[in-house]
């Protein structure tokens, strides 16, 4: 795969000695919105319950990464095995979370409550890393008040809970974000960054997991295939650019979020999730533009 990336970059001309870094962290998150919306789709379809869903997505994506890990031949840590422990944990809690979301929630109502990562990061970031808070303040508080509005069309049916569990897994996956970038600049490798977290979580897994063969097992192979892809660009991506300077390109998961939730689901998006997106984009925008005038 980076092999793969590799020359396609290079065809773009953006490589490592490009003075246009933000174009090449552009490039793979715009492949990360893509494949991170096909992997939402296929585990909206599948037809299992949310513990083996997530099993079988990190064995296959562990089987599929097996041959890069064993030819890499990375060194084992007792400080990296429990970093990568900790992530797991973090990382399965918010899949189940997620996961339940997914199978009852429109796959466009999901996304939107996700564009809320970046303030919840912003949020962390100055709660445990004691970075300065006031200027900040603003953004979050718009970003909240929209991620209400957005969740405020399922507060009429049973679907507030699940909306609520989807909100907890946008705040475990901010976390997480937090501390992936924390192992990047500890020069932690993609592969066993990849590898560890799946590794971990199937085990975590086994004491719940039903021990049935999905009946849909090429979907399994896909989403193991598809975790690793979304996990390696959203990685690379980072180590390419500035995290707030490329927040606004993940947003395109919104409109394609629509395309497969309305073509394959038939789902109807309420007006007031397009309302409340608009008012959480106004917070993560005030923010980038505050991070890139701090910058000056």
């Amino acid at each position: 795969m980076h092999k793969i990336t590799a020359k396609i970059l290079s065809s773009l001309k953006i490589g490592a000695s490009t003075k246009l870094p933000f174009i090449k962290g552009a490039f793979f998150l715009v492949l990360y919105a893509v494949f991170s919306s096909l992997n939402d789709v296929c585990m909206k379809f599948v037809n299992t319950n949310t513990v083996d869903t997530i099993f079988w997505r990190n064995l296959c994506a562990n089987i599929v990464l097996l041959p890069l890990v064993i030819r890499s031949r990375p060194q084992i840590t007792l400080k990296s095995t429990r970093n990568h422990f900790i992530r797991a944990l973090v990382f399965g809690i918010s899949m189940i979370c997620y996961v339940s979301a997914l199978k009852r929630l429109p796959l466009s109502l999901v996304v939107a409550i996700n564009f809320s990562i970046p303030l919840w990061v912003v949020l962390f970031a100055c709660i445990f890393l004691k970075e300065a808070w006031r200027e900040r303040l603003i953004s979050v508080i718009i970003g909240l008040i929209g991620i209400f509005i957005t969740c405020m069309p399922t507060f009429e049916n049973t679907n507030w809970i699940f909306t609520l569990i989807m909100i907890l897994a946008t705040i475990g996956f901010a976390s997480l974000d937090v501390f992936n970038k924390y192992l990047l600049n500890q020069e932690e490798t993609i592969v066993m960054m990849l590898f560890g977290s799946n590794l971990f979580i199937t085990m975590l897994c086994l004491p719940i997991f039903s021990y049935t063969i999905p009946a849909q097992p090429w979907a399994f192979i896909y989403l193991g295939i598809g975790a690793n892809l979304v996990l390696y660009f959203l990685l690379k991506a980072w180590k390419s650019c500035d995290i707030s300077a490329l927040q606004p390109i993940k947003y395109i998961e919104f409109p394609l979020a629509i395309l497969f939730g309305t073509a394959i689901f038939k789902d109807t998006t309420h007006w007031m999730v397009f309302l409340g997106v608009g008012v959480l984009l106004i917070g993560v925008f005030l923010n980038i533009a505050q991070e890139m005038k701090s910058k000056k």
